[in-house]
């Protein structure tokens, strides 16, 4: 059995408020890695871009984290996957995002040649969707060839 090797990233995007921000990803946790967060300021604006990313995927924050709260939920140490939520974790992000701005998480990731995968979580203010990256070049090809039931599947 072969090992799953992901990789995640963000583009850069402005928050609302910097101090929750920090404390959301404080209490995030990646499923291999710690979650890297990088910092930049764009010239002579005041506001802060930030990105992250980690090696494999972004498991989630604790599900009962209130980024409204002081209460120290579930230290890091002692956090289990099935404490962790990602949707938890996408909608507080969307509630910090600042007006205009679109966080786009990607991961990409292999095992062996059996496959592989490509996936972005797309937040804006008002939505959250997700694209993968194989269904969308699957509807390009359809799309291309003006054959709707073009498909990659073998058939014997």
């Amino acid at each position: 059995m072969a090992n799953y090797y992901g990789f995640t990233r963000t583009n850069y995007f402005a928050v609302k408020d910097v101090k929750k921000f920090r404390k959301l990803m404080e209490k995030c946790l990646g499923a291999e890695d710690e979650i890297h967060i990088f910092e930049s300021d764009v010239g002579t604006s005041d506001i802060v871009r930030f990105a992250f990313g980690c090696y494999g995927c972004i498991a989630g924050i604790p599900y009962n984290f209130d980024i409204d709260e002081d209460v120290n939920v579930l230290p890091a140490d002692n956090v289990e996957d099935e404490d962790l939520d990602i949707e938890h974790f996408y909608k507080t992000l969307q509630d910090l995002l600042l007006d205009g701005e679109a966080i786009i998480i990607t991961e990409v990731g292999y095992e062996k040649l059996r496959y592989l995968i490509g996936i972005s979580v797309v937040i804006t203010c008002s939505e959250i969707s997700v694209v993968n990256l194989h269904d969308a070049s699957l509807a390009e090809a359809r799309s291309l060839l003006r054959n709707p039931s073009y498909t990659t599947k073998l058939v014997y």
